[in-house]
């Protein structure tokens, strides 16, 4: 669960179960953040290809396997 969007929807939902499917559901967007950092690390010279591969094709499974 993301807990930058989880836990205060817990806060203020007051109810544990839709926090969690707030926070849940939030989990493919931290991934785009990742993209976004390990484009910056690519281009930086400090990750190479391969890792930047791996990261994108962890970012894709991620988003799909999240709201199954």
């Amino acid at each position: 669960m993301d807990l930058g969007c989880g836990l205060p929807a817990m806060i203020f939902l007051k109810d544990e179960g839709k926090a969690m499917k707030v926070g849940i559901g939030m989990v493919s967007r931290e991934q785009v953040g990742l993209m976004i950092v390990a484009g910056l690390g690519v281009s930086a010279g400090a990750l190479s290809a391969d890792i930047y591969t791996t990261v994108i094709m962890m970012v894709a499974v991620t988003t799909i396997i999240t709201p199954i």
